[in-house]
This record gives C-alpha cells, sequence and structure tokens, in this order.
C-alpha cells in the first residue's frame, strides 16, 4: 500500500530498489533520507548577503526590503 502513495522521483527511486533489499523500516527511512537529502535547500550565510544586489531601476527602499529577507534567514548574522 506504501508504494501507492508515492509519485514522480520518489516512485522511480522505490521501484529501482532490488527486490526484497529493504527488510526493516528503518532501513528504508535511512535509504530514503540519504537518497533525497540532496534536495534540502542550504542554509544561508552571512557570505550570502554578497549576492543581493541592488536591481538597475529599483528604489533603495525595495533592495534594502530584500536584503533584509535575506538577512533575517541567516541563523547568526552578527558573525
Amino acid at each position: 500500500m506504501f508504494a501507492g502513495t508515492l509519485v514522480g522521483t520518489k516512485l522511480d527511486w522505490f521501484s529501482s530498489l532490488p527486490e526484497k533489499s529493504i527488510t526493516l523500516f528503518e532501513v528504508f527511512l535511512r535509504s530514503f533520507i540519504s537518497h533525497f537529502s540532496t534536495n534540502k535547500a542550504k542554509p544561508l550565510e552571512v557570505v550570502d548577503l554578497i549576492e543581493v544586489k541592488q536591481a538597475k531601476k529599483e528604489f533603495i527602499k525595495q533592495f534594502l526590503c530584500r536584503f533584509r529577507e535575506v538577512m533575517v534567514q541567516i541563523p547568526q548574522p552578527n558573525k
């Protein structure tokens, strides 16, 4: 029944597993997380603020709003 809940790349991955290669749910869980954890977004760091640039014809107020939006996503911006 579980396979019926999967779609897309997750179903493709599950279908490609060798038959009887998963004997415990814990083994499946580790394999699943290991395979799909690369899709997680990298946490932002202070150095990422360098990439936030003011666009042409963008008002300074708009730019500062975007800059602040990025800054609040950084765990320790005072580094």
